[in-house]
């Protein structure tokens, strides 16, 4: 952190606090006119690394909310284990929160041939899109933000699944 010198008394406080609350285990030097001994940058550095959060969350693992790094979006992969019901999944897009920063995937929806690819990025409309691929991807969403409920979103994605209708 350089510039010290130029902070308003108070200041450098409150910044320095933010960056370490982002990051408690950086190593941080404090300079005025980038004034720094090399060798003190170069030493080796012993830390006590605790398991980073992660935000990025794959099959069946599942971070808690404690885990979770706040200030790195969330990566969700959704499997879907069978086609979508159009008419529910419509409804489920429209109730994105505004935290959800990005969603997309391949899908198919029940009754319909095509394979669809979806696409959401605000401040514009998802998009669905039929398309024909060589090698067809696994059912899937990815849904990427901050501070969203992850497992909400998904568990209301998977209730859009079209159920197996029972013959007679």
């Amino acid at each position: 952190m350089n510039k010290r010198d130029l902070y308003v008394p108070g200041h450098w406080e409150r910044f320095r606090t933010a960056i370490l609350d982002q990051n408690p285990y950086a190593r941080l030097w404090e300079t005025s006119h980038a004034r720094l001994n090399a060798a003190d940058l170069l030493a080796p550095y012993p830390s006590a690394k605790q398991q980073a959060p992660t935000n990025v969350l794959l099959s069946k693992s599942r971070p808690g909310p404690s885990q979770r790094a706040p200030y790195h979006p969330i990566a969700t992969t959704v499997s879907l284990p069978g086609p979508l019901n159009r008419r529910r999944f419509l409804a489920w897009v429209k109730t994105f929160p505004k935290e959800l920063e990005r969603a997309k995937g391949y899908f198919r929806f029940a009754q319909e041939p095509e394979l669809q690819e979806f696409q959401y990025a605000p401040p514009g409309q998802a998009t669905i899109t039929p398309l024909t691929l060589l090698d067809e991807p696994e059912p899937t969403l990815v849904l990427i933000g901050r501070g969203y409920d992850v497992e909400i979103l998904r568990t209301e994605l998977l209730a859009t699944i079209e159920e197996p209708t029972q013959s007679a």
